[in-house]
């Protein structure tokens, strides 16, 4: 008779050595390919993005105040939130185009959903901040694409996931009787032997006692 416990353990090892794999690779891709780039962009204006043939378009900056009081007297107005109407392009082409702010930007993969999904390469269009110029307003934008972000999160994750697995080592008892008739335990675990020891000694006597009973 066997009885085994955290047999699934034995892959911890593997989950943690694959999590460098993976966070080895993503880093790669993102030190190679990847930037992160500020780009002013002028009202009506197009300018080229960092690294690509793409073009982006400013169609309109935007911004909402509030006003700022002492007691109840206006003494000014303070932005509240500021946005830009981007239109992104590629040889005349539009290829995407939204009004982005500070916490909502553009994002655009020119690969497919897989790979989009496997190596997160999307170029991102975050609303930094703004000026105002003698001709309008200027948005600033930061330009950022970070392919492999994906693979590194994985990484992280078999790397927990292996940890974690540590707690739960694989343990094996089994019981077998010989000719004779005697009674044979056996056992073996992977790690923490110290604590399997001393559960297996407590399995041991309750075995003992169990049998003593049932002899009387």
């Amino acid at each position: 008779m066997l009885a085994e416990k955290g047999r699934w353990s034995g892959l911890a090892s593997i989950a943690f050595h694959l999590s460098f794999l993976f966070i080895g690779l993503g880093a790669i891709l993102a030190g190679t390919l990847g930037f992160d780039e500020s780009l002013d962009l002028p009202d009506g204006l197009t300018a080229p993005v960092p690294h690509s043939e793409l073009r982006v378009t400013s169609h309109g900056f935007d911004m909402k105040t509030v006003p700022v009081k002492e007691g109840d007297r206006i003494t000014g107005y303070r932005p509240s939130v500021y946005s830009t109407d981007l239109e992104l392009t590629d040889g005349g082409e539009a290829l995407a185009r939204k009004t982005i702010t500070v916490n909502d930007p553009l994002r655009y993969s020119a690969s497919n959903w897989l790979l989009t999904l496997i190596t997160s390469s999307k170029i991102n269009f975050h609303q930094s901040s703004y000026y105002q110029s003698s001709n309008g307003y200027v948005s600033v934008l930061q330009v950022t694409y970070k392919p492999g972000k994906s693979l590194i999160y994985v990484g992280f994750g078999l790397m927990m996931a292996g940890i974690c697995a540590l707690y739960f080592p694989h343990r094996r008892i089994w019981v077998k009787a010989d000719e004779s008739g005697t009674l044979l335990l056996g056992g073996r675990t992977n790690r923490s032997k110290v604590i399997f020891q001393r559960d297996f000694d407590r399995i041991a006597n309750e075995l003992r006692h169990t049998l003593g009973k049932q002899e009387a």
